[in-house]
């Protein structure tokens, strides 16, 4: 039977644990399992299971939601078990009892997500058996009467970036557009970051140089296209679209006027953490989430119309390119600048001619001996 009173609670040293696209070691799941017991108990076990599952929905052929879940983890490790048939009962003092545990994750785990229709989420739990009667259990004269307790929380895998990230040098991969020549006007766009954590900013520069007189720039933004896959026997995708918008208003503005002159300036957009928009994944055989960026720059210039009559002419001219969205968590550790590699100019301690001619006073540039701080 289960207990009114809860006495047992598990709490996570890393409720997030970051995922890797290749690595060498094992994700290890790492916590603490607390007992408080009013008074002393006789146990008989206590577990920690590593639990996840799958939830996709998708449109069938006859237009009706279907739905499928599917348990794609389950682990298990002893932290405390007795043996059956033992002369000494094992038994917890009354008091904070506390177990801490380590549990190596399988790999090929996806992330978890949560968008309308994929939602993958994981769970720790810990269960504790006590045995009301230990003298009843050595004797076997009547049935055992046992109590079951159960501490559940939730724990979050986050992607982090691919490996090409970062290039060399320590370079932040960027996406490029080169420069692109059209009738009216030539453009350069760079977008800082190859991949954007939720919630966060991406610096987009834009360089614009017009070929034609009367050029203006009409409209320039920036929309996200989120496609979503599901695949129960075949793929299924859903695909929806959102609008950036502008996160810093001390940002440059694109003249409204005539661009006479080449311009050029760096604009931040907000990439939004609302739960409408959910980060990108890696194929899986079950889903996909994958996510597109479009720049549209509408574009507005004279012609010459009947009668030989000017008139203004619109054209919009659009850059589309991959964009990877990690998850919101990502976006900590990147203003926390715990993903991006130190950097490797800093001026050595010592002069060239101490180097070369002479002992450098080391002092106060080495750590001191343990000796020294004992």
């Amino acid at each position: 039977m289960l207990t009114k009173t809860l006495q047992t609670s598990i709490h996570l040293l890393e409720p997030v644990l970051y995922l890797e696209s290749s690595q060498d070691t094992p994700t290890v799941l790492r916590g603490v399992v607390n007992l408080d017991l009013k008074k002393s108990r006789a146990i008989e076990s206590l577990d920690v299971y590593f639990d996840g599952q799958l939830e996709t929905q998708w449109i069938g052929s006859d237009s009706k939601c279907e739905q499928r879940r599917t348990n794609i983890a389950h682990q298990r490790i002893d932290l405390l078990r007795d043996t059956p048939g033992s002369a000494s009962a094992l038994v917890l003092n009354s008091g904070k009892t506390r177990f801490g545990f380590e549990m190596e994750l399988p790999e090929g785990l996806p992330e978890t997500v949560e968008c309308p229709n994929i939602r993958v989420h994981y769970q720790v739990s810990a269960v504790v058996t006590f045995v009301n009667n230990r003298r009843i259990l050595q004797t076997g004269k009547a049935p055992v009467k046992k109590t079951v307790q159960r501490s559940k929380t939730f724990v979050r895998l986050a992607r982090l970036p691919f490996e090409d990230i970062l290039l060399g040098e320590n370079y932040r991969a960027l996406i490029d557009s080169r420069k692109h020549l059209s009738k009216w006007f030539q453009y350069h766009i760079i977008i800082d970051k190859k991949a954007v954590a939720l919630g966060t900013w991406l610096p987009v520069t834009v360089g614009l140089a017009p070929t034609v007189p009367g050029l203006r720039i009409m409209h320039f933004c920036l929309q996200v296209i989120e496609r979503r896959s599901v695949c129960p026997d075949k793929w299924h995708t859903i695909q929806t679209c959102h609008m950036l918008q502008r996160a810093c208003s001390t940002d440059p503005q694109i003249p409204n006027c005539d661009l006479d002159e080449p311009w050029q300036g760096t604009i931040h957009y907000k990439v939004p953490d609302d739960r409408s928009l959910a980060h990108s994944t890696q194929r899986y055989s079950g889903f996909r989430v994958s996510h597109m960026l479009l720049i549209s720059i509408m574009i507005s210039f004279p012609e010459k119309g009947a009668l030989s009559l000017t008139k203004r002419g619109q054209r919009t001219i659009t850059f589309q390119t991959d964009i990877d969205l990690l998850d919101r968590s990502v976006g900590v550790l990147e203003r926390n600048n715990a993903i991006i590699l130190p950097s490797y100019d800093g001026p050595s301690p010592f002069t060239v001619r101490d180097m070369l001619f002479g002992n450098p006073d080391t002092s106060g540039i080495f750590p001191p001996a343990y000796h020294e701080i004992a």
